[in-house]
């Protein structure tokens, strides 16, 4: 219905009706100029009015406009190479009841991308080789597309399957709460890591510790004599002995078509083409910019962005930072990319619908911090290095102001390519909203997760920095038990239902589920979600981790899954030390659950779901494939 209004406005305004005291309708164009009045979709015969030629010009033109009546800018079809991150203000809010609204023109499509085209390739022995300019900054990225395709770089050994990576050969004590700093150091076998020249391109995807995370972190140093390499950002957990790990982007390791590597000390990439491409005339596409498009207000001003709406939209394109590139707070219990291709930050009643997004290095959309009312619907995410959605709020303290937000009849699937542990929609510190009728499947590691942190943390980091906690907001008096940091924990009051989560957990972590619970607020509702085929050993339907309790799990449906649920440890009875599974503060009901139940869980309604339950989910996971996603991609 929103394009069919937007399709009516550009009819009226070509027919000639006066919307000078009713509307503003701006054009955009990839044949328009910036300098022309915006008002028409199309030059003028003598070429000297038309649309403008940008969005940010349009934005620009917008903001000496009242916004007490409907805004619009409508594009023309094409792909929008944006030259730097497309920013929106408070200036640029519209009003309650009339927003400023951004859309595609008609049926016609757009892209807004932040990839640049690698031109001038020339063969070098088994290698075509393409000038990758660093004058304006190192441009470092982790992905190229060939002609609309992801072309894998370079990986030793070629293997995804990370059981058969080899091991590190030495490591720190298995201990979850160590220093972070401490987790540098990589003992590796054999000649696979060298002290190459442009070593901080070089990145090692490790598994460290535990099998349920893995870091991509570039090499700081390397001793070769005593194979030691140092990390150049920590990993999340420590470096034991025997973790798996790989190493990717070396020219040595280039040796099946399709891959290449990146030296941005030479400023040169190399790629092994496949028979039969033509690369002097493919379009070849790397990542430049790391953020396509941003919302930011100042909260703590109190100017909030505010009443926007973008819809009908493709991005692509987004780079990512490498590890230690970012906040080091990254690096303590968040295992998504560093980087958002569409951020909103200081938000109030805006929404993204009807969109696409596809190609991108890291996580697609992010609420964060101060986010409330915003709607994130009928998108479809189709290829991320890590989240899909991210709603996350202030770290634990008083400051609660990521909620009240909408997450529904999106389509997500194959993301967390990167960094697997990336759910495809996280709920991290932020509350009562409603993530409802989302269509997940074929990522990485968990569908949804909603989560804060352990209670035990609070003492244990009390006062350390870089550990994500509000200090300053926190009694010094508080005991900080498992009842009195409920208040400071946020991810409470949540409803997700009606979700439809298949094909979960398939990089082989374990402990995940197509929903995945941990140390949170009360109030918490699972209603409705249909939950099948995660097979691999460990995988959960619905896992409910450390501390999740005081929630409802009602009228689910779950089978075909390694274990089909868990129900956290007890409130009541468990310790730190000993902790007795069986969350008496959950309440289960009326849900069909097929399987193994772990320790804890109320039991199964049997081993294998009958044939009307596995028939009722092909009807539901039909459905989901029908309404959810951009409605443009179903015509």
């Amino acid at each position: 219905m929103r394009t069919i209004a937007c399709c009516f406005i550009a009819v009226c305004v070509l027919a000639g009706a006066s919307f000078a005291n009713a509307a503003t309708v701006l054009f955009v164009s990839g044949n328009g100029n910036d300098a022309w009045s915006g008002k028409f979709p199309s030059p003028n015969a003598d070429k000297t009015d038309g649309p403008l030629a940008t969005l940010s010009a349009a934005r620009d033109r917008l903001r000496a406009v009242s916004k007490d009546d409907e805004c619009s800018v409508m594009v023309r079809g094409g792909t929008y190479e944006l030259p730097d991150t497309l920013v929106f203000g408070p200036e640029d809010s519209g009003a309650s009841g009339h927003p400023v609204t951004y859309c595609t023109y008609g049926s016609e499509r757009v892209t807004l991308t932040g990839g640049r085209a690698i031109k001038g390739w020339q063969k070098e022995g088994k290698f075509w080789v393409a000038n990758v300019p660093q004058d304006k900054g190192r441009w470092y990225f982790a992905q190229i597309f060939v002609n609309g395709k992801l072309q894998r770089r370079s990986w030793e050994p070629d293997e995804t399957n990370w059981k058969k990576w080899p091991v590190t050969t030495r490591g720190l004590p298995h201990n979850e709460l160590h220093p972070p700093e401490e987790a540098i150091d990589l003992y590796y076998p054999d000649t696979l890591i060298k002290n190459w020249r442009n070593l901080h391109d070089v990145e090692v995807t490790i598994l460290a510790q535990f099998r349920w995370a893995n870091n991509v972190t570039p090499l700081k140093s390397v001793d070769e004599k005593n194979k030691h390499a140092v990390l150049a950002a920590p990993a999340s957990y420590n470096i034991n002995v025997n973790d798996p790990f790989r190493v990717e982007n070396t020219l040595e390791g280039i040796d099946e078509p399709g891959e290449w590597c990146l030296n941005t000390k030479e400023g040169k990439v190399y790629f092994l083409a496949p028979d039969g491409l033509d690369v002097e005339h493919a379009q070849i596409i790397a990542p430049k910019l790391y953020t396509l498009m941003r919302l930011q207000g100042d909260e703590t001003a109190g100017h909030l962005v505010h009443d926007i709406v973008f819809r009908g939209f493709t991005f692509n394109g987004a780079n990512r930072h490498q590890a230690d590139e970012i906040d080091p707070s990254m690096h303590i219990a968040h295992f998504s990319g560093p980087d958002t291709a569409l951020l909103l930050d200081g938000t109030e009643n805006c929404t993204i619908e009807d969109c696409r997004f596809v190609g991108l290095a890291a996580n697609a959309i992010e609420l964060a911090h101060a986010a409330q009312h915003d709607r994130i619907v009928n998108n479809e995410i189709a290829g991320a290095g890590g989240s899909g959605i991210r709603l996350h709020g202030y770290e634990p303290g008083t400051k609660d102001v990521n909620k009240n937000n909408v997450i529904e009849r999106n389509h997500i699937h194959d993301t967390a390519s990167d960094f697997w542990a990336s759910p495809g929609i996280e709920v991290w510190q932020s509350g009562e909203n409603s993530i409802s009728y989302n269509y997940i499947h074929d990522v990485n590691y968990t569908g949804i997760s909603l989560g804060g942190n352990w209670y035990e943390n609070f003492r244990i980091w009390k006062e350390k920095p870089n550990h994500g906690f509000r200090w300053d907001e926190i009694p010094a008096d508080d005991p900080l038990t498992r009842e009195s940091v409920k208040k400071y924990l946020h991810t409470r009051n949540n409803i997700v239902s009606y979700n439809v989560i298949h094909d979960h957990i398939k990089c082989g972590f374990v402990d995940g589920g197509g929903i995945y619970t941990v140390s949170f607020g009360k109030g918490n509702k699972l209603i409705g979600n249909l939950i099948y085929h995660a097979p691999m050993e460990r995988s959960f339907g619905i896992s409910l981790d450390h501390q999740s309790d005081f929630m409802t799990i009602a009228n689910n449906i779950i089978f075909g899954c390694a274990t089909a649920a868990s129900n956290s440890d007890s409130y009541s009875k468990s310790t730190e030390q000993h902790p007795v599974y069986g969350n008496e503060t959950n309440k289960w009901e009326n849900n069909l659950i097929y399987g193994q139940m772990f320790a804890g869980a109320p039991p199964a309604q049997g081993d294998a779901p009958p044939a009307t339950i596995v028939q009722s989910a092909e009807i539901m996971t039909r459905l989901a494939q029908q309404e959810t996603g951009p409605s443009w991609a179903h015509e």
